[in-house]
C-alpha cells in the first residue's frame, strides 16, 4: 500500500466543474479529492441530510463523499483506496510501477472543467477512455500538457483576482475563474 502523496495543484475552475458533477445527481460521479496546496471554495452541501460528508487528511488533501467513503479512506488512507473511492481503473502507484518513457493522463470535461482525470498505464488506456466517456468529453494528454494546462489556468485565475481586489467571498471566487 502506498501512502497518499500530493499532486499539482488544480485550478479553481476544475474545481468547480467537479463540484458540479459531484452534486448533481444524474452525473456518475461520486467523490471528490482536492490535494493540499489547491485553492477552492467550500462546498456548502456538506452534511447528513446532504449525503455528502468530508474528510480533511493533514499534508495530503480534502476528500468529499459519502460517510461510508469517508470512513473507508479514513480507516486506510493510501493511493490505491483513494483510486477505488475516485472509481480509477487503477491505482496510481501501480501505473508508475510499470516501466514506460511516459504514461498518458485521460481527463472528462464537463461543466466547464476537468472533472475526472486518471494516469493511465498502456495496457488499460481502452478501459480508462470507456471510464471517462461515463464523467465526460474524454481527452487524452501527457503530464506535461495536464501540468501546463494547469499552470496557464492558475495563473489566468490569480490575474483575474487581482482585477476584483475587495469584493469578498464567493464573488470573489467566481470572479476568478477566466470563461
Amino acid at each position: 500500500m502506498t501512502a497518499i502523496s500530493p499532486t499539482e495543484a488544480e485550478p479553481l475552475c476544475d474545481i468547480e466543474a467537479q463540484i458540479e458533477a459531484l452534486l448533481k445527481p444524474e452525473h456518475p460521479k461520486e467523490a471528490l479529492w482536492i490535494s493540499d496546496g489547491t485553492e477552492f471554495v467550500m462546498i456548502e452541501a456538506v452534511g447528513p441530510a446532504a449525503g455528502l460528508h468530508c474528510l480533511d487528511l493533514p499534508g495530503m488533501g480534502t476528500f468529499y463523499g459519502t460517510e461510508h467513503a469517508c470512513g473507508r479512506l479514513e480507516d486506510e488512507p493510501t493511493e490505491e483506496r483513494l483510486a477505488e473511492l475516485l472509481g480509477y481503473i487503477e491505482p496510481k502507484s501501480q501505473i508508475i510501477a510499470r516501466p514506460a518513457v511516459w504514461w498518458p493522463v485521460v481527463q472528462a470535461h464537463a461543466f466547464g472543467g476537468v472533472v475526472w482525470e486518471q494516469i493511465s498505464s498502456w495496457e488499460q488506456l481502452g478501459c480508462v477512455m470507456r471510464r471517462a466517456i461515463e464523467y465526460g468529453s474524454p481527452k487524452v494528454m501527457t503530464m506535461d500538457e495536464v501540468l501546463h494546462r494547469r499552470k496557464r489556468l492558475i495563473e489566468a485565475e490569480k490575474r483575474n483576482a487581482k482585477r476584483v481586489e475587495g469584493r469578498e467571498g464567493r464573488e470573489q471566487a467566481e470572479a476568478r475563474i477566466p470563461r
